[in-house]
Order: structure tokens, then sequence, then C-alpha cells
């Protein structure tokens, strides 16, 4: 399947390309230094054909994120032929990508530390447990509150305060100490070798949703929409389905997501936007009838799809809560 010239059955041996850009987005973006970024990227390509990486990517995902995740249909949102059903999130979430292969990455390299921001910092002290690197997580207590840094001391983690911005802080302790330290990143607004790690470490709910809906339906679906956030979900779940005739939506971008963006060129998806109002009004619509918690981001691509139900006279819709 061809969208503009570029062959999808075969976009993942192509993209990101040799200098990890997608099309004309993406590459070294200057947060680290490029030689840095490159030991990264060959190494994380490394990395993935160890036997040692496979058992303890098997083990994690056994022990820590109980996959697969639900994927229900959403009866009261739904309307004779047209359906909307939705792809939820672990019930033991541990952050925005706690598989993403990062801490596995620092461990591959040797690295004896990893350093996150506050942002980021339940899914990388998560991730650095398992691999037994210490983390340390930059934390405004002004932005953040006692209770989170509580929570990452529980966890396991080291607290680093600082009455500045987190990410700059952990941007700066990485540059310095490049040798040893690992910086954990879950936005896919970041250099290469990131969006590739962390598409190819959240597909997997993706290719679940695929799985459990054809299940179900035995037919394609008619869209899937998904929040597009900073890409630290989006970009591995729509993974799943650019190959296939179906439509879809990234809703609410918080950046220029270099995939994204690419394919978004390609006219294989499109940006969308919702209201936050009805993103609330849908979040508490959907605890109250189908008794399912998600975050705004999850609520405003509900609520995008609910308005393109509406356009619909049979169709199903899958949505990545």
């Amino acid at each position: 399947m061809k969208f503009l010239g570029v062959d999808f059955d075969y976009y993942f041996e192509n993209y990101p390309d040799k200098n990890g850009k997608f099309g004309k987005y993406g590459g070294c973006l200057g947060e680290l230094p490029e030689s840095v970024l490159n030991e990264m990227a060959e190494s994380y390509k490394e990395m993935l054909v160890s036997e040692e990486f496979k058992t303890m990517q098997e083990r994690m995902k056994r022990w820590r994120n109980a996959m697969p995740s639900p994927f229900v249909l959403l009866n009261e949102f739904s309307d004779g032929d047209v359906k909307i059903y939705a792809k939820l999130k672990r019930s033991n979430s541990l952050g925005a990508t706690p598989c993403n292969g990062q801490a596995f990455l620092a461990k591959y390299m040797d690295k004896s530390r990893i350093v996150a921001s506050a942002e980021d910092g339940v899914a990388a002290v998560s991730s650095s447990g398992f691999s037994r690197i210490p983390c340390e997580v930059i934390v405004n207590p002004e932005i953040s509150g006692r209770m989170f840094i509580s929570k990452i001391k529980v966890m396991g983690g080291y607290v680093i305060e600082t009455d500045g911005d987190p990410r700059e802080v952990a941007l700066k302790i990485a540059n310095e100490d490049s040798e040893n330290t690992f910086l954990y990143q879950s936005s896919a607004i970041s250099s290469h070798p990131y969006p590739t790690i962390i598409r190819d470490y959240t597909k997997q709910a993706g290719t679940e949703a695929f799985k459990q809906y054809f299940e179900l339906e035995k037919e394609l679906p008619t869209a899937v929409i998904t929040a597009a956030g900073k890409g630290e979900a989006s970009v591995g779940f729509i993974s799943a389905f650019t190959n296939i005739f179906t439509d879809i939506v990234a809703v609410n971008p918080e950046g220029e997501i270099p995939e994204l963006m690419f394919l978004n060129d390609l006219e294989r998806i499109r940006f969308a936007e919702a209201d936050e109002a009805e993103a609330v009004k849908i979040k508490d619509r959907l605890k109250k009838l189908e008794g399912i918690k998600t975050d705004l981001k999850g609520a405003a691509a509900l609520a995008y799809a609910v308005k393109y139900a509406e356009k619909l006279e049979k169709g199903n819709i899958i949505v990545n809560l």
C-alpha cells in the first residue's frame, strides 16, 4: 500500500532513514552531542539482537506490564451500526512508556546511572529498577509537589531538587557526564534514536488492539483515533495500522513530532483538535456510564471519536485511551 510514493509494507525498514530522519523531520535536534546519539543508535541496533536483551524483555513484559490490556466496546457511546471500541491502558501502568527499552539500553551501554526530568520520573525509576541502575529524577517541588517526591523515593529513585526547569537540569547533567549517564526521555519530540525506541516499545498496544478488534468484527476499522501528545504513546499505537486502509487521526499534538509530521505530509494520518471542555465532559461521562477512567488526553481522543461517529451511517472506530 502506497501513499505519495511511500510503500507502507516496507515503511519500518526505511524510516527513520540512516540519518535518523523521517523525511525532513527529526534527526539530531541538539539536546545531546551527535557523537553520543550515534553511539546510542548503534548500541540500540546491537542490543535488539542480543540474547540477554530478549530474555530481559520477556521477563519485564510478563512481570511488569501484564499484557494484553483490555479492549472493550463502549456501549454507551456506540449507536446502532456505528460502534466505538476502546483500547485501555494497563491497570498497573507505571508511566508514559514503562517498557520502552531505554533502561535496557543504558545497561547494555554500561552506563552507571540514569537521569530523568520529573515528567518521566515514574517510568524511568520503574524501568531502571528492573535493570538495577540507579535513577536520579530532577524535580521542582513547586511544580511536582512533595507527594510526587515521596513516590519517587518509595519506588527507589533518587531525587535532585531544583527551583528551575527539571528538563534543562537533566540535560545539563547528561551532557556533562555523557560517558556514565543515560538520559531517559519519553517524548518522541527528541533526537534519534529516541523516537524509534519509543515507537518500538509502545507499538504493542496497537498490535494488540488490531488483533482484538479483528477477532470481534472480522473487518477493517473505519478509523483509528489516538491522542497525539508528544508522541509518547501515539507513534507506537498507530504503527500497527499504517499499512491497512483505515483513517488514522492524531488528536491535539503537543509539538512537532517528527514521525507524525512526516506521516501527515504523506497524507497517511491527519491531525485534529478536541476542545478541553468537551474532553472534561467526556471524561466524566466515560467514568459514569462505562466505569472507565482515562486522562484528559484519552478523553480528548474519545471526544473527537464521538463527533466522528456522528457523521457515519455504519462503521467501527478504535480509540486509544
